[in-house]
């Protein structure tokens, strides 16, 4: 036996392999986390939870072991794969139901599909894919290019956000007509800066366009019409899943519009360079207000892309 191999046998000391902080990652994912795993190749892995929590456990792992966390299913998925990244499939968590027929509320996870919720009366979703998930519909940028200030028209009324942190946020309408506090103190946090952001000199350039450029749709905080509220919860509409999870939405079957909002592709014509560098100024600020440590993918959807 060689001097070394002997005197490593003696003291009890053995070789240990390796392990790379992604297989660390994936080992404690599958202890922790129930649901399907699929590797995509690379630092790549799909995760399908089979309840909130799985989510919870994943992303606590994603913080702990620097993999950033997106959402499966968004169509025009960035395809950058340089860095460990988690996709989450938000399938099984498919529960909806009617919260007020009188007033057309419905709870609806994110995994529910289209056709399922246009079936049950979200006539307004039947214009879209029926295998598309609501996350996929809500998140995507396409589906949401409502004109500037008219985020209402999507029927959003309220969201829960897991946000960068672990702590979930409760997105909803907000003002003189809402009393119900800011429900986290992050959250306390972060809306006056989205105000300040909002009433910034690039803002306002991007706030006198009639079609919102940014890639986050910071109009939210200032609606057209003086009877609609703002709505928190509709900052996170087209935003590819950058700014956190979506656990569930509320939707307005009544306000859910069924119009055509397709008009980027005529509008990123007009575009003026100075109007381009504002809404990329917009778009970092936004995404640094929600998750200033980088833990969602970014951007999690091509846009030029998107242009027909």
């Amino acid at each position: 036996m060689h001097s070394e191999s002997r005197r490593a046998f003696l003291s009890g000391r053995r070789h240990v392999e390796q392990v790379s902080a992604w297989d660390q990652f994936c080992l404690q994912l599958s202890q922790k986390a129930q649901g399907e795993k699929r590797v995509l190749g690379g630092e790549q892995l799909c995760f399908t939870p089979e309840t909130p929590a799985d989510v919870h456990h994943a992303r606590n792992l994603c913080a702990l072991h620097q993999v950033m966390m997106g959402v499966e299913g968004v169509p025009h998925r960035h395809s950058d794969d340089t860095l460990p990244t988690l996709w989450v499939d938000p399938k099984n968590l498919n529960k909806f139901q009617i919260l007020q027929p009188e007033n057309g509320h419905w709870f609806v996870q994110p995994g529910c599909l289209l056709g399922e919720l246009s079936e049950a009366g979200l006539r307004g979703l039947a214009a879209w894919p029926a295998e598309w998930t609501i996350a996929a519909w809500l998140l995507d940028r396409h589906s949401q290019s409502w004109r500037t200030g008219h985020t209402h028209l999507s029927g959003v009324v309220h969201a829960s956000l897991v946000m960068d942190d672990g702590t979930v946020s409760s997105l909803g309408a907000f003002g003189q007509n809402n009393t119900k506090p800011l429900n986290t103190p992050r959250l306390r946090q972060m809306v006056p800066q989205l105000f300040q952001l909002q009433n910034s000199e690039m803002g306002q350039a991007c706030l006198a366009l009639p079609l919102w450029e940014a890639r986050y749709r910071l109009d939210a905080l200032q609606p057209v019409q003086a009877d609609h509220d703002l709505n928190l919860a509709h900052l996170l509409l087209g935003s590819g899943g950058d700014l956190g999870w979506l656990e569930w939405v509320v939707l307005d079957a009544r306000c859910l519009s069924t119009e055509a909002v397709w008009e980027h592709s005529q509008a990123g014509l007009l575009r003026e360079k100075s109007l381009q560098i504002a809404a990329a100024d917009i778009e970092m600020e936004v995404k640094q207000c929600f998750d200033p440590q980088g833990n969602f993918t970014h951007p999690a959807q091509e846009w030029d892309g998107l242009k027909l």
